[in-house]
């Protein structure tokens, strides 16, 4: 005798196989998702029922009758419609917002410069922010907050950061959570850009690449690794702390002291190094690419330098995880794609059989961890954590 646990728990699965069928077709019919699921017509018919009047199903019209004639199929699709998702990276001196749907298309998104304000200051922009939009014409409105932390997150809290400290002793998802009664998801920033090229770029994974790490170049070095479609997390979450690896470097430490990777060959180093070298006081990543387009020697010879210390990071990282693929994350690269075709000569020299190949993810670094927040939101409102699930 089967025991109501049991026909509960089947219910609920039976449930969420058709669900994400429909959240993964552009469009489908109930037929077509009786066909995949291999469920009986009458399941079928009280699943949709139910997920109709939650308001999940869009009705699309009537597609096109079979060969063998009869009624025109009724499509449908996931309801693009059912409410809205606001994401925010939080990095050193941007709080970057997005806004999309919960099957991933933006609304809006934008930034904030927020260096040296204080972080009850930055809350408070992301809930005048999220206040200002209303319900966007959507049925149920807000329906959940991602904020990717730069640092280490476990269990919806904050571990560590290297900036913005008082983030540890401030219950921003609490605080959140009161303003707007929606669930609130932190996650770690790189993590976040492993789930968005893993839901959102299945043209880069081609083919079948289930397991993989992301390397993120910004104001620091992060990685994050799915391994057999899962996000890995390691103890605590601290797996993909790249940047917080120990090094020696002679030529700028004079002390000869162990320093951070990401305090030699992020983004932020380099640029800082760079505008030292040329006594400016400071230097964006478009200007810094100008001044290798005009042949300056201090920035083609650093750019050289950069692109050799990120193919090494990537050979040791598949030296230790042994990913299918390592997806580069880079403002500088997306700026200039051609730098990368450098750094996958210079990744070729090192290891010219290596299984491990790298890609270019062509969006920023910044947008991936936007859509990867809107990704982690939809799948813990669906509670979808181990299903596959194809953001269009």
């Amino acid at each position: 005798m089967v025991s109501k646990i049991d026909q509960d728990s089947m219910r609920e699965t039976n449930r969420k196989l058709v669900l994400q069928v429909l959240f993964n077709a552009e469009q489908t019919s109930r037929v077509e998702i009786a066909d995949q699921v291999h469920l009986h017509k009458s399941t079928i018919s009280s699943i949709y029922r139910n997920l109709e009047e939650e308001g999940f199903i869009e009705e699309l019209g009537d597609g096109v009758a079979s060969n063998a004639g009869g009624r025109r199929p009724k499509l449908i699709r996931f309801n693009h419609n059912y409410g809205y998702i606001v994401t925010f990276d939080l990095s050193r001196g941007h709080l970057r917002y997005l806004v999309a749907n919960i099957t991933g298309e933006v609304i809006q998104n934008g930034e904030f410069q927020i260096r040296n304000l204080p972080i009850l200051n930055i809350q408070q922009l992301a809930i005048d922010f999220i206040q200002g939009l209303n319900d966007l014409g959507t049925d149920h409105g807000l329906i959940g907050i991602g904020l990717g932390i730069h640092g280490v997150v476990f269990k919806n809290k904050i571990r560590y950061v290297p900036y913005h400290e008082d983030l540890l002793t401030l219950n921003i998802v609490e605080n959140l959570e009161n303003q707007f009664q929606v669930p609130v998801y932190l996650e770690n920033e790189a993590n976040l850009a492993a789930i968005y090229t893993r839901d959102f770029q299945g043209h880069l994974l081609t083919p079948n690449i289930r397991t993989f790490s992301t390397l993120n170049i910004h104001d620091g070095i992060g990685s994050g690794m799915i391994q057999n479609d899962r996000l890995f997390i390691g103890k605590h979450g601290e797996a993909g702390e790249v940047g917080r690896s120990i090094t020696f470097q002679t030529n700028f430490n004079q002390n000869h002291s162990p320093v951070h990777l990401e305090d030699l060959f992020s983004e932020e180093s380099i640029l800082q190094r760079t505008a030292k070298a040329l006594k400016t006081e400071q230097l964006s990543r478009q200007e810094f690419c100008s001044l290798v387009d005009q042949k300056n020697p201090i920035a083609t010879d650093m750019l050289h330098y950069w692109l050799q210390a990120l193919a090494m990071i990537c050979y040791n990282m598949a030296q230790q995880t042994a990913p299918d693929a390592i997806l580069l994350y880079s403002r500088i690269i997306a700026l200039r794609p051609e730098y990368f075709t450098s750094l996958q000569n210079f990744y070729q020299a090192i290891t010219p059989n290596s299984d491990t190949k790298i890609l270019f993810a062509h969006q920023t670094v910044d947008k991936a961890i936007l859509l990867g927040g809107v990704a982690l939101v939809t799948r813990k409102l669906l509670n979808f954590d181990n299903f596959k699930l194809s953001f269009h």
